[in-house]
């Protein structure tokens, strides 16, 4: 396809062609698959190798042999020793015997043995083992094939190996970069084209650079056919080996790829491997090459030694001749000052595009990415889907009313708020008949967000909404109500002490019973260091209205609970709920104030007695503050019928003992998740007791699921439901519940703030 074919639209064109089968042709490579007993073999060999260097990150040298195999079989060879399937590629065939010495040399060299006294007819059984292992040979497309709906699953080795004949295709014809003027390519033996014949020079001379491109073959996501990605650079020329980790070097020879050779050694002294060298040395190959690589490496370690020599005499010290580089081409480790900038152009970019589209003709298929719109599923606060009729109508409905801004906008958005019939719908699923939210404040500022709140999630008209104290406000008929009660000394910043007797005097109904579920909303502000003038010689923390610590000398089974929020100390180092509740659609609010409110039933689960059972259905809450919900749950339901059921698991109304809202022993409040959207699924926590270092007391320790600790400026208060125990005179059957509750009564309450159960 040619741009003149395309769609009209805006593209993004780029270096990547689809790898298909008509891309590769006929291309094939040959593949050693070594099973698990020969694995073992060269895990054995690494092992040595480790022993040897004493080292435990040093690896099996196999660079000795795959060097050698690329200077005698063509240039292109691949090992990967990893064990989920190790395997030798090469584009050539490996002659048996030749793999058979060249392993030998590796083994031995490795080892430290000396060269010269190797017997290459007694091979190791690892050498043995890979020259004996059959060589398959593969044509690339037959992996290449997609099928209905899915990519093809290629092997490991096809993504190594698959650049090395398209390399030689392309650089088999001279790229042209201009009507007058073409580029030889040089394809390398890592399976990338390499401008090797026209550097770029700096003005001055004795700076060069070459132009390198790689071929890459990726998978991505939506795209059936595997990716090749064309990423050209340029690749800076130093002018010293020995400080450079990898060379270019030029085989002798025609046809033969560049070789790209790692370096061995610390800076200043890298050289070739030089087992390397002493194995085709060995087995009598041309190795000029790797000589030549190392020759230049002892001149210049001999130049560097006369520059410390200079220095230390005062002298003028030598410097490094600047001068083409040759056979060799040392590659600039780090990107120091050079007067060659590192990037190759757009013009490079697109003529390399051009030129793989003619070298391959209708074989390459480009990357089509064409700019489209995106289109996104509705979401809730969307605003809502209309015809274009109906549209019109609204709109022409507001050009004709004399007040257009009292209609609203013509398109509503929705809200992430859930409906009244689904949070009623929750409400039953639990068990109750009615919801009651029980809204605790204390400044005409809280009173008022709550109402607005109100108003606007339960569509309710602001005008007139005022109730009284104590009288009911129905937000959806008479299932769901609200009921406001003013609680100045139970919400303020100040002690601890007489919080109890202060929510009693509100007269707030707070108990789950006779099918109403009671959810609290209530608010308190953050104390200041104002707050601390008044009452000398208490911490914010002690006075913030949220952390109930009132002393008990009551011993109950009953566990202590803790409030919603927590303190910024508490909550970095204490664990949260893995996900956040749905939240209440925040309203206009002032200062630092900001609400929250939250439900919940308590289960209880005969079968583990350790465990917590927490339905959370719904919830809701305003940006901004510190909030606390407090909550008293019964669920009228009976136990679960699969075991024998005890005489007092029949649900009851709690009270002070049994872990409800009323204060427990330590003078807190249950809190649990939320219950103001469709029913979540239960969330179990398994909680243990161990000492706390004082003789007699427990200190109970939950798990990561649910924190009992408070929470800080967060919009979502992480909440948690303790268990609530019952009435522990027992049944008198000796069921397990009982016998537990028992054992729990006797045992000294935790106090505290982080009291828990």
């Amino acid at each position: 396809m040619t741009q003149q074919d395309r769609e009209p639209g805006k593209y993004l064109n780029t270096l990547a062609f689809r790898c298909t089968p008509e891309l590769v042709g006929d291309a094939a490579v040959h593949v050693r698959h070594f099973d698990e007993a020969t694995w073992k073999l060269w895990d054995d060999f690494d092992r040595l190798c480790k022993k040897k260097f004493r080292n435990e990150s040093a690896q099996a040298p196999y660079s000795i042999a795959t060097t050698v195999l690329n200077m005698t079989s063509g240039g292109y060879v691949y090992f990967d020793p990893d064990r989920r399937a190790p395997f030798l590629a090469s584009l050539q065939p490996l002659d048996d015997k030749l793999l058979r010495r060249v392993l030998t040399l590796t083994y031995h060299l490795a080892l430290g043995q000396d060269v010269s006294t190797i017997d290459l007819t007694a091979p190791p059984e690892l050498a043995m083992r890979f020259a004996d292992t059959p060589e398959h040979k593969y044509l690339l497309a037959a992996y290449l094939q997609t099928t209905k709906n899915a990519q093809p699953s290629a092997p490991n080795w096809l993504y190594r190996t698959v650049n090395w004949q398209l390399a030689q295709q392309l650089a088999a014809e001279p790229w042209a970069i201009s009507d007058s003027r073409t580029v030889k390519l040089r394809p390398d033996t890592t399976g990338g084209l390499v401008a090797f014949d026209d550097p770029w020079t700096n003005e001055q001379g004795g700076r060069y650079a070459l132009s390198r491109t790689a071929l890459t073959l990726k998978t991505l996501p939506n795209v059936a056919n595997p990716v090749l990605l064309l990423t050209s650079r340029v690749t800076r020329i130093s002018s010293t080996l020995v400080f450079s980790n990898t060379a270019l070097a030029e085989q002798p020879g025609e046809n033969h790829p560049l070789l790209e050779v790692s370096l061995n050694g610390r800076g200043g002294a890298r050289t070739i491997n030089r087992l390397a060298l002493q194995a085709l040395g060995r087995l009598e190959m041309d190795y000029s090459v790797l000589r030549a690589i190392d020759n230049r490496s002892k001149a210049e370690q001999k130049l560097l030694a006369e520059v410390a020599k200079a220095k230390a005499e005062g002298t003028e010290p030598p410097r490094f001749p600047s001068v083409h580089p040759g056979q060799v081409w040392p590659i600039l480790p780090k990107n120091f000052s050079f007067p060659i900038g590192t990037g190759p152009g757009m013009e490079h970019l697109r003529l390399l595009h051009q030129h793989f589209t003619e070298v391959f003709d209708a074989d390459a298929v480009p990357l089509e990415a064409r700019e489209v719109r995106m289109s996104l599923p509705h979401r809730p606060t969307d605003p809502e889907n209309i015809s274009k009729a109906e549209y019109l109508r609204r709109k022409a409905e507001r050009e004709a009313h004399p007040e257009p801004k009292t209609l609203g906008p013509i398109r509503k958005r929705g809200t992430l708020f859930p409906t009244p019939e689904s949070i009623f719908a929750s409400v039953e699923a639990a068990g109750f008949k009615k919801l009651r939210i029980v809204c605790l404040w204390y400044e005409d500022d809280a009173r008022l967000r709550m109402l607005d709140t109100f108003a606007k999630s339960f569509d309710l008209n602001p005008e007139g909404l005022d109730p009284k104290n104590g009288q009911e406000l129905q937000l959806h008929g008479d299932q769901i109500v609200a009921e406001f009660y003013e609680a100045s000394n139970f919400l303020k910043p100040g002690p601890s002490g007489g919080r109890r007797e202060a929510l009693a005097a509100t007269g707030a109904p707070i108990r789950s019973q006779d099918g109403v579920l009671v959810a609290a909303w209530c608010e308190t502000e953050i104390p200041t260091a104002a707050a601390t003038e008044e009452h000398v010689g208490i911490g914010l923390d002690d006075l913030d209205a949220k952390h109930d610590q009132e002393p008990s000398s009551e011993t109950s089974a009953s566990p202590p609970s803790t409030s919603a929020a927590r303190t910024r100390r508490e909550s970095s180092s204490s664990p949260r709920p893995r996900t956040t509740p749905p939240r209440w659609p925040s309203s206009t609010s002032t200062g630092r104030s900001a609400s929250s409110m939250t439900a919940s039933r308590t289960r209880y689960n005969p079968r583990r007695p350790d465990t917590r059972s927490t339905a959370s259905p719904m919830s809701a809450s305003t940006s901004g503050s510190r909030t606390g919900v407090r909550e008293n749950s019964a669920s009228p339901r009976s136990s679960s019928p699969r075991l024998p059921s005890c005489p007092r698991r029949q649900r009851v109304a709690p009270g002070p003992c049994s872990g409800g809202a009323l204060p427990g022993p330590s003078g807190s409040y249950t809190t649990s998740p939320s219950l103001l959207s469709t029913p979540a699924p239960i969330r179990r926590e398994r909680v243990t007791r161990r000492p706390t270092g004082s003789a007699g007391t427990t200190r109970p320790r939950p798990s990561n699921a649910l924190s009992p600790t408070s929470l800080t400026n967060s919009t979502a208060p992480r909440t948690w439901s303790p268990w609530t125990s019952s009435n522990p005179d027992g049944c008198g059957t000796g069921c397990r519940t009982c016998d537990r509750e028992a054992r729990l009564a006797t045992a000294p309450a935790a106090t505290g703030s982080l009291a828990r159960h």
